[in-house]
């Protein structure tokens, strides 16, 4: 049985068999690769394969360490072979987003991207129907591993489009900080009022939380590209981001 496991903490990712199928290697790399080590998880997957090269957990674990490990190519060969296994299955399609990103093939990444959430609407699965949304994108900035969710339909008074949550090398847990991009009710209906934008439009924010604070970087009058999130988060990771409001306990 394979699974996604995608939490807001965003805090593991592994494609799981039932624990009585799996083999004392194949729980080792997925040790491994809890602990982001992604270049120590690899060779062991990479050996499993030799005995079962269709194997859809180690393909697609396999995948994950060879993106991390600096090797999207390689990852994108493994995740290829596994969508030719299970095209109709959206946490490979979310996988090959983030290859293709971490690649820089936009117009692959895009066509997997409108894949992974026809494919999610479509489902009938209960489980996968019960998915807020998917892993968008993993990637280094500086001292951090972050990862990326990227939510299904955005909806209530505080629409969530993305949360980015970001691991320090050398700790086990996330950083306190998660950064998101939203679209406030509030907001927008001021900024129709105002005439900033289009009475169908809605207004974005991209703000940080922390413990007891709350902080608003940017503003955009339409949903912004993924790309200027990107760069934005980075840079606020980076502290060279000053906030445009804050409140504090």
């Amino acid at each position: 049985m394979k699974c996604l496991l995608l939490s807001l903490a965003l805090t593991a990712l592994l494609s799981l068999p039932a624990v009585s199928e799996a083999p004392a290697e194949f729980l080792q790399a997925n040790q491994l690769l809890q602990q982001r080590k992604y270049a120590e998880a690899l060779p062991l997957y990479q050996k499993l394969l030799q005995g079962e090269p269709d194997g859809h957990s180690l393909l697609f674990n396999a995948g994950i360490a060879a993106q991390q490990s600096g090797q999207a190519e390689l990852a994108l060969r493994y995740l290829l072979h596994l969508k030719e296994l299970e095209p109709a299955a959206p946490d490979t399609r979310a996988a090959l987003v983030r290859c293709y990103q971490a690649l820089g093939r936009k117009t692959e990444r895009n066509r997997e991207l409108a894949e992974v959430q026809r494919l999610h609407f479509a489902s009938t699965d209960p489980a996968e129907k019960s998915q807020p949304g998917f892993l968008r994108d993993i990637f280094r900035s500086g001292p951090f591993e972050v990862l990326c969710q990227q939510f299904y339909k955005p909806a209530g008074a505080m629409q969530l489009l993305y949360v980015f949550v970001s691991t320090r090398d050398g700790q086990t847990e996330p950083e306190e900080l998660r950064i998101g991009v939203e679209s406030s009710d509030i907001d927008t209906e001021m900024a129709r009022e105002l005439k900033q934008i289009g009475p169908k439009d809605r207004i974005y924010s991209l703000d940080g939380f922390g413990k007891g604070t709350h902080s608003t970087f940017e503003m955009f009058e339409k949903e912004p590209a993924y790309e200027t999130i990107k760069a934005k988060v980075e840079n606020i990771l980076k502290g060279t981001a000053r906030a445009k409001s804050s409140t504090h306990p």
